[in-house]
């Protein structure tokens, strides 16, 4: 279902079950899939620039909240005996706050995390294996637009007017995947342990209906912190369009 209101700013924009079952076939062998989500829930708080810390600088305000949890099984066709189990859930996002500002920046702030528990069921002699893997990515997001409909004089070029629209964006990430691994009930191994970095600008204009252009860039960096090997990336990308 969909939809629910709590109240006049408050409402469960989504709420779903959903479960799925398919038979494939391996090396001969019937083989049983069976994937079940629930819940898969969406809130979203809106017009929260009536609060005294935001009304100053936001003319709105919104937070949404997402979480779902996904359970897929391996079965032996014939036997119904789990050989695989997959938990995964997903907050996406955790925290997400959306406002636009009084001098009309968009920003959005983001928070998204998700758990993947992997437990190998078949090994030989009833024993098992465990994997869990973890990602946390934190986001902040800005976008500004200006247009001059009537004209906009550029101080080196004081005689021509240009009919122009500016629009501006920047994201900045940080993500974290660590994935630890455990054999026969023994203690975790951390097995891969990476951090990444990204700075991603963006600038577009349009001086009429018939040129365009704009430039990008990104900035990232990537360690992994298990054999400490670092990697650096650099991208500056330029266009323009014109149309006759």
């Amino acid at each position: 279902s969909s939809g629910l209101r709590i109240s006049s700013d408050i409402s469960i924009s989504s709420f779903r079950f959903s479960r799925d079952i398919t038979t494939t076939t391996t090396s001969g062998k019937p083989v049983r899939n069976i994937s079940q989500t629930f819940p898969d829930l969406g809130l979203t708080w809106n017009r929260l620039e009536k609060f005294k810390l935001l009304k100053r600088f936001a003319a709105s305000a919104s937070y949404s909240f997402g979480y779902s949890k996904r359970i897929n099984t391996t079965e032996d066709g014939i036997t119904h005996q789990p050989t695989k189990k997959d938990i995964t859930t997903n907050f996406a996002p955790l925290f997400s706050l959306n406002m636009t500002l009084k001098n009309g920046i968009q920003t959005n702030w983001k928070w998204d995390r998700q758990r993947t528990e992997s437990q190998n069921l078949s090994l030989q002699g009833g024993a098992s294996s465990k994997s869990v893997t973890t990602s946390e990515t934190y986001g902040v997001n800005t976008a500004y637009s200006f247009s001059a409909p009537k004209g906009l004089k550029l101080p080196f070029l004081k005689k021509i007017k240009f009919q122009s629209s500016l629009n501006l964006s920047l994201a900045i990430n940080i993500r974290h995947n660590q994935t630890k691994s455990s054999v026969l009930g023994k203690g975790f191994v951390v097995s891969g342990d990476t951090k990444e970095f990204s700075l991603t600008p963006r600038a577009s204009y349009s001086f009429s209906s018939q040129v365009s252009g704009g430039v990008s860039g990104r900035w990232l960096d990537t360690k992994n912190n298990k054999t400490g090997e670092k990697r650096h990336t650099r991208e500056l990308s330029l266009w323009v369009e014109i149309r006759f």
